[in-house]
């Protein structure tokens, strides 16, 4: 997480500007979702704790998910986060990055709702969870 660290300081320390303001919203939530997708290989530990996970109960998260996945979904967390950061933090020529950043994300949520499919409740379903291990001996 150091690199991302590192980014982020670089590009939303202090008062950004224009172009850093604007490298920001592209580099900040690829860096995140890099870093995540790389975490989530087996060999590294595996899909545990992301970000997007934690927007479980948020229904128009889910919808994103059921198309991009749990990465779209902490990849537009850290978007509207480095939004957020903008706004607050920048000059008013980079606030504008910021609004527009936020504008985008919510006109692709509201894309993704109107056009990914509902759900249909059609009755109950049995769910198992299988946590996978390490198992040495017989079985």
């Amino acid at each position: 997480w150091a690199p991302w660290g590192v980014l982020s300081w670089r590009l939303l320390g202090g008062r950004p500007s224009l172009p850093r303001a604007a490298a920001a919203v592209v580099a900040v939530p690829s860096g995140w979702l890099v870093i995540e997708l790389i975490r989530s290989w087996e060999g590294l530990g595996g899909p545990w704790g992301l970000l997007g996970a934690s927007q479980w109960e948020v229904a128009p998260a889910l919808r994103v998910a059921s198309v991009g996945g749990v990465w779209l979904v902490s990849l537009l967390v850290v978007a509207v986060n480095t939004a957020l950061v903008l706004l607050v933090t920048a000059r008013a020529a980079a606030r504008t990055v910021g609004g527009v950043l936020l504008v985008v994300c919510a006109l692709a949520v509201g894309a993704v709702w109107a056009w990914a499919p509902q759900p249909v409740t059609t009755g109950t379903a049995r769910i198992a969870v299988v946590q996978p291990g390490v198992i040495t001996g017989p079985n």
